[in-house]
């Protein structure tokens, strides 16, 4: 039955059809009276159209969403001021319960504009919304559930920028609740209901091949928390698209599945009074019972099962007998649950709205009180913790839950149709004492306070921190400054260090020194005298043992084939979700985000080989040198080509002649494993050194390096070079080359500050010198996480530190020693560029050379990556200007040319007549020249998401006198191995009954030509000789014996 958005009874329902099409709110009289001494509740908005939630803003302006798919804005006092986003044309809004269901904040909004909505979209032929489950189950185009991300911009939802999380199997009218909210670990809590399907085996909230009936926890991106529970199953994928409900079987599981058992778990609550994640779920009964379930961190990370359609609420599905009701261990109970019918203050039929009471609103008894409503009992109940009233299993003539329902607001006549306005959700918002509550049938929004003088408690906010190195320990100074208190009350302030009970200190600033390399978590507490007091936390790493980052070892010579200058293998590694380069070795380590750092000269032609040493074998990959000026097909920098685990692929690498020495980055480039490779930590610095074929005046002090690569993922953890921070010990009052580069799967605008204990100037982008070099000095410099800039750096001072921060985190500690003689001065220069680099400003476009861009989530010009036809063909050896549409969210990243900004005052932060290969901000005209190579030209959005999901196109380049690069049969050269110096790990197994050695062979990894490489033990080679004769061989065939 459906209680989701209709009554109970006919002549409610025959009320409620026709309320809903003649589609006008009820704007009757209706009040709610106060059953508990020193609340107060008051209606502050009338006339609403369906309202289905509310949220807001930080600046305290309000969104409220409604059925129908439209988000309206209004001020802080409720006044209406625009329409932000209608998707109506694509919301199913029929059918009792289905519509647009829910508005969810990031709680990074203020940064970056982010907002969810959970909404039902319709069939995707034709538009069309059929209801029943016999119209959808087997349809996959049938109306499904979705959740979006859209970016505000102040004053508009771009519906253009909206991001597909995931998409469920089709649903029917009913059980299509469904909530989200952000858990204390910053991952994304999605509710889905069971889209209504029969109460049988194949129930899709019991299965775990299909999105519906479950708790999903995502990241903000929608990628699947690396442990959630189905995460390591040989079976699991994602399920983020829409699928019918057996496909694949019912052994799949999907990944974004963090619990299941739900039946329409309407409502979501995050507990903020507490410093780890703990939620409630509304889920809505059947016939018998209405629940509330805890989901809390600590209760176990294994699925847990709420009971749907096995049981419901504390008994088994339809009964409420006490010998039905006796806890079941495989599933988990409700925390609370009241029948349907029962006593007069219990009964109810959709729970469909509750919230967490924050801390210091209320008076302190309430702080993590929970507040629930029931759709269509018309009460605002307190549930009230009384374990000495719980019953539960046999033996009881009633089931009762630890917790009592105590009405706070109770409507004036209960026999209403629409009793209480039918209250759909509780929500606190402005002012921070306020709840609210959405009255969905009578178009109404309610207000509950309480009269009660409070005291607020204090806000701690633990602000910058700045790291420098004393003698053998890491100093760290906090400052807590930010911290307030709401009354105005004076603050005391407490410090714990966390790396000893009584390391504590006292004072808004404060400084202390670490000795011991390890993670401390340290707490700020404020308190304001009064009782009202608040802490805030953040994590501190500290490490000792800074290692450089290994150089890459090409050979020369002799050594390399024929026609090549020089040669060399990279080997791709995995520890799960892990990845990264390295240099051939026998230890199997794997480390992120240290892969060794690639120098190439101008001029010269290098055979580099990739081996696939991914530990599950099946973890295709690939190599981008990203930014070089290099062709894009055959066997140079071609990312349609791949290796699968086990084998190796050879690449030509040749550089010209007048490549611009800069800065560069490689990493893995395979289409839809970009994102997970690349977030687990794939990719290096990549070096040109400097050309002295087009410039013989270098500055001296541009060989005087330091290097920095910064690596963030997905999680939330950044890397330098490796490690939480680099160190750099450098000579006071000399000047050096920090070379940068910045990687980050979701390509964010970041600002890469230096504090002000050194000069800076940045001196290159993206591997290109600036067109006059020093330029003015600066502290922040922003950067996309697809960038590189070099930076001219000097600490005028002895004895003093800076550090460097990406976005307030100190990824850099910069310290400068005693006094010293200053080799290198620093005089403007204006380098020369290539040919294909000059002339660029003047040169006269024809229309035909003219193209415009525009990006999105899944597209380049509304074209999804197709790797067999090109977006436009485009002459060979000719100057091209094209309009990048706004890429502030999708940065525009282009392969073989960098770019040169031409539009007037630049664009965002990229200058006017500087080169660029990554372009991030507002619509920006660029022009380039397809000098020197051609063929396949590669463009794409970097935020990886985008990119894996098809935002990713190529141009084709011809024209007459073009070189080309084919190859028809790829080299393949993995024999390197057998010149590893490896000590074995393994004795061979010998039998006793026979003089010669055996060998006893497990099961083979792989076939490679005529040489297959066994598992264990490791390193050991099974040949065919050209007799046709098997010999087993490790490191080479004097080591061999028969088999």
């Amino acid at each position: 039955m459906n209680r989701g958005f209709l009554p109970l009874s006919m002549s409610a329902l025959a009320a409620a059809l026709m309320f809903l099409l003649t589609n006008v709110p009820r704007t009757t009289a209706q009040n709610g009276k106060v059953m508990m001494p020193g609340f107060k509740f008051e209606t502050v908005v009338t006339g609403l159209r369906y309202v289905t939630d509310i949220e807001w803003l930080p600046d305290n302006r309000v969104l409220m969403l409604t059925r129908a798919g439209e988000v309206n804005l209004y001020d802080e006092n409720f006044n209406y001021q625009r329409k932000v986003l209608d998707i109506s044309n694509r919301v199913c809004p029929n059918c009792s319960e289905r519509g647009a269901l829910s508005i969810t904040l990031h709680p990074n909004f203020a940064q970056n504009g982010w907002l969810y909505l959970f909404w039902v979209h319709t069939n995707l032929v034709g538009n069309t919304c059929e209801c029943e489950i016999w119209q959808v189950q087997n349809n996959i185009n049938a109306p499904a559930a979705r959740m979006s991300r859209f970016t505000f911009n102040g004053n508009v939802i771009d519906e253009g920028s909206e991001l597909i999380l995931f998409e469920t199997t089709p649903v029917g009218r009913m059980h299509n609740g469904g909530d989200a909210a952000f858990g204390d670990d910053g991952y994304l809590y999605v509710t889905t209901g069971d889209g209504h399907y029969p109460t049988n085996p194949d129930n899709p909230s019991t299965n775990t091949n299909n999105l519906l009936g479950k708790l999903l926890r995502l990241t903000d991106t929608g990628l699947p928390v690396a442990d959630n529970p189905y995460m390591g199953d040989p079976n699991s994928i994602r399920c983020n698209k829409r699928r019918l409900l057996m496909a694949g079987g019912k052994g799949t599981k999907c990944q974004e599945i963090f619990h299941l058992g739900l039946r329409n778990p309407f409502g979501l609550a995050k507990d903020p009074t507490v410093g780890h994640m703990r939620m409630m779920i509304q889920d809505i009964g059947s016939a018998t019972w209405e629940e509330i379930s805890l989901v809390e961190a600590g209760t176990g990370f294994p699925q847990k099962h709420f009971g749907w359609p096995d049981r419901e609420g504390p008994c088994r599905l339809n009964q409420k007998a006490s010998g039905q009701c006796i806890p079941d261990g495989r599933f988990e109970e409700p925390v609370h649950f009241y029948d349907r019918p029962g006593p007069e203050g219990q009964r109810g039929a959709a729970i469909t709205a509750g919230t967490y009471i924050p801390a210091g609103v209320w008076p302190r008894e309430y702080d993590g009180e929970y507040f629930y409503a029931d759709m269509r009992r018309g009460r605002i109940y307190h549930m009230k913790y009384t374990p000495e009233l719980e019953c539960r299993g046999e033996g009881c003539g009633l089931q009762r839950s630890k917790y009592t329902p105590i009405p706070v607001i109770e409507d004036e006549d209960l026999s209403r149709t629409f009793p209480l306005g039918s209250p759909l959700r509780l929500r606190f918002g402005y002012p921070k004492n306020a709840m609210y509550m959405v009255g969905y049938d009578n178009g109404r929004l309610y207000r509950l306070t309480h009269t009660a003088e409070v005291n607020r408690d204090s806000v701690a906010i633990i602000g910058e921190h700045f790291f420098s190195i004393e003698g053998d320990g890491l100093t760290i100074e906090f400052e807590g400054s930010g911290s307030n208190d709401p009354d105005g009350d004076d603050l005391e302030y407490s410090w714990n260090f966390g790396d000893d009970e009584d390391s504590i200190a006292e004072g808004e600033v404060v400084a202390h020194t670490y000795t011991q390399a390890g993670t401390y978590m340290v707490t700020l507490t404020v308190n304001d005298g009064k009782g009202g007091q608040s802490t805030d936390s953040i994590e501190i790493t500290v490490h000792q043992d800074h290692e450089e980052l290994e150089e890459f070892p090409w050979e020369y010579g002799d050594a390399c084939p024929d026609g090549y200058d020089a040669c060399g293998v990279l080997e791709f590694c995995n520890q799960g979700s892990t990845f990264g380069y390295r240099v051939p070795t026998c230890d199997g380590t794997c480390i992120p985000g240290r892969a060794p750092v690639i120098r190439m000269e101008p001029g010269l032609k290098y055979k580099f080989t990739l081996n696939n040493v991914a530990r599950d074998g099946t973890a295709p990959t690939n190599v981008h040198t990203h930014g070089l000026h290099i062709v894009g097909s055959g066997d140079a920098d071609n990312v349609m080509r791949e290796v699968s685990g086990g084998d190796c692929l050879d690449y030509t690498w040749d550089i010209p002649q007048d490549h611009p020495g800069g800065t560069y980055w490689y990493h893995s480039h395979i289409h839809e494993g970009s994102l997970e490779q690349v977030n687990g930590g794939a990719y290096g610095l990549l070096i040109i050194e400097d050309n002295t074929n087009l410039n013989d005046d270098i500055p001296d002090w541009a060989s005087n390096e330091l290097l920095l690569q910064v690596g963030a993922n997905m999680e939330g953890q950044v890397r330098a070079n490796g490690y939480p921070y680099e160190i750099f010990d450098i000579q006071p009052n000399e000047w050096y080359r920090l070379r940068v580069s910045t990687v980050d799967p979701m390509a964010l605008p970041r600002d890469l500050t230096f504090t002000e204990a050194c000069e800076v100037h940045k001196v290159a982008s993206d591997g290109v010198w600036h067109s006059t070099v020093p330029g003015p000095p600066e502290k922040t410099f922003p950067m996309t996480g697809a960038s590189r800039a070099d930076f001219a750096i000097k600490c005028p001072f002895p004895e003093t530190t800076g550090n460097i921060l990406r976005d307030g985190l100190v990824i850099g500690i910069i310290n400068a020693g005693s006094i010293e003689p200053n080799p290198y001065t620093m005089e403007t220069w204006e380098p020369n560029r290539p040919p294909s680099m000059q002339g660029l400003l003047d040169a006269v476009v024809p229309d035909e050379n003219k193209f415009s861009i525009s990006i999105e989530r899944e597209s380049i010009n509304l074209v999804s990556w197709n790797p067999f036809e090109p977006i436009n063909t485009i002459a060979w050896n000719q100057v091209h200007e094209w309009e990048i549409g706004d890429s502030e969210g999708h940065p525009f990243h282009t392969h073989l040319y960098h770019m040169m900004v031409v539009t007037p005052g630049g664009c965002g932060a990229h200058k006017y007549g500087e080169f660029y290969d990554t372009i991030s901000g507002p619509p920006c005209t660029v022009r380039f020249k397809t000098a020197d190579i051609g063929q396949m030209f590669v463009m794409h959005c970097h935020v990886m998401t985008h990119g894996d999901a098809g935002a990713m196109a190529w141009v084709n380049v011809t024209g007459d006198g073009m070189p080309t690069n084919k190859v028809l049969a790829p080299e393949y050269a993995c024999s390197y191995r057998d010149r590893l110096s490896c000590p074995p790990t393994e004795s061979p197994t010998q039998s006793p009954t026979h003089s010669d050695p055996v060998l006893v062979l497990p099961e083979r990894e792989f076939l490679r030509t005529n040489e297959v490489r066994i598992s264990e033990p490791p390193g050991l080679y099974l040949h065919q000789q050209n007799d046709g004769e098997l010999v087993l061989h490790k490191g080479n065939p004097g080591n061999s014996v028969m088999v």
